[in-house]
């Protein structure tokens, strides 16, 4: 899928004189009077009818310029709509008066500021230095939004702000390395599976994969040697399986194939075979031990249990593992910030001392999805995007009475 946007700098005149398209004559009407009016249009076809020839031709006789957006896989929000990391938080005494924007003394007067950059997960270092627990791990990833390095704590440290519970740190049982990053730092999380199996370095299942939350789930898999271990499932879930945290492979409403085609062949930690054996002896596992482990599980599932006997997993529903085999080794993964920034419940950002800095906001996951730490040290899933959208809006609303007030 492509768009292609004329320039809206201006409200054009007629256009004038003939472009160098032949036919596309209903085409060319109807775009002739939606840009006077201001309109939008789509136009729709296969590829090679003229469409971009016939935009590029009218957009040259107005002199306005297309700006061309593919989109495919690599399309990102970020990519389409531009970001900038503000220099500064620009302040007069005591109080906000706008953000500076480079280096070059520039910026943007306001007399409200709202920070809602995320968190930090995808900062190792910063991380680390909040969460000395963590340094003990042969390997952490950086999992969230490779966007959420703490820019945002930053700004509102450099304001005097105050933090509360930055060692809170989310982190997921499920993370594997993300073969787009050559430093092998960044964790793609794995979701959309069922009836898969856990399997430690000896080739056993230790843990109910129903529970792969991060407080269960993470739990279990610090407790296994080298803390990591090898998720193996049926290939016919593989229509199903969706990474996260990187938008080149998918979105929620689902995975993107060429991408996913990359993801399997440039991974150095997923694999696909015949069956245990081939899958154990690919991945680096004792084939004996893998063969056991499916064994048991399908025989539970055949005999109809509804639940498991060695780890109490619900088997309800479940699949026997038969048929090719795909496996992909997990990692701790750093996911969310519980902690963040402390703010009053109109999330005006607070000082050292508790005193409001005026016309300073704060919202989201910088906030600690909200207040500073609304969750604690961890929470349910879903406990964190309503916090995050529900502060969002009252840091807007108090930000705007700050505005009407002074006007």
């Amino acid at each position: 899928m492509a768009a292609e946007f004329l320039s809206p700098a201006s409200r054009p005149g007629p256009v004038t004189g003939e472009t160098p398209v032949i036919g596309l004559g209903r085409e060319r009407e109807v775009l002739t009077v939606a840009l006077q009016a201001a309109r939008h249009v789509v136009l729709e076809g296969p590829p090679g009818t003229g469409k971009s020839t016939l935009l590029r031709a009218i957009a040259r006789d107005l002199g306005q310029a297309v700006v061309f957006v593919e989109g495919n896989a690599e399309l990102t929000p970020a990519r389409l709509i531009g970001q900038y990391d503000p220099a500064q938080v620009l302040t007069e005494g005591s109080a906000i008066r706008g953000v500076a924007i480079g280096g070059d003394g520039g910026g943007l007067r306001c007399r409200s500021v709202i920070i809602c950059s995320g968190g930090f997960a995808g900062n190792r270092d910063m991380v680390l230095e909040q969460a000395p627990r963590l340094r003990s791990l042969p390997r952490l990833l950086s999992g969230g939004s490779p966007h959420a390095v703490g820019a945002g704590h930053r700004l509102l440290a450099a304001a005097g702000a105050a933090f509360t519970c930055l060692d809170h740190i989310w982190v997921y049982p499920n993370g594997t390395p993300d073969p787009c990053d050559p430093r092998g730092e960044r964790g793609l999380g794995i979701r959309g599976l069922a009836g898969e199996i856990w399997l430690n370095a000896d080739g056993r299942r230790f843990h109910d994969e129903g529970l792969n939350g991060g407080r269960s789930g993470t739990a279990a898999l610090l407790a296994q040697p080298g803390q990591t271990c090898w998720c193996v499932f049926g290939e016919t879930q593989l229509e199903s399986l969706l990474l996260i945290d990187n938008e080149y492979f998918g979105t929620p409403a689902g995975p993107h194939p060429e991408a996913m085609a990359r993801f399997w062949a440039e991974s150095r930690y997923a694999w696909r075979a015949e069956g245990p054996e081939q899958l154990a002896a690919a991945a680096g596992l004792p084939p004996d031990a893998v063969r056991a482990s499916v064994d048991e599980f399908n025989a539970a599932i055949r005999a109809g249990l509804d639940r498991d006997l060695q780890t109490g997993r619900d088997l309800r529903g479940l699949a026997p593992l038969e048929g090719p085999l795909a496996a992909i080794q997990y990692f701790p993964m750093a996911q969310k910030n519980f902690g963040g920034v402390r703010t009053d419940l109109d999330c005006r950002v607070l000082d050292e001392s508790g005193e409001v800095i005026s016309g300073l906001f704060a919202a989201g996951e910088v906030a600690g999805m909200a207040g500073g730490c609304i969750n604690g040290r961890s929470a349910l899933e879903g406990t964190m995007f309503g916090p995050c959208l529900y502060s969002g809006r009252v840091a807007g609303i108090a930000a705007a009475a700050v505005v009407g007030a002074l006007r």
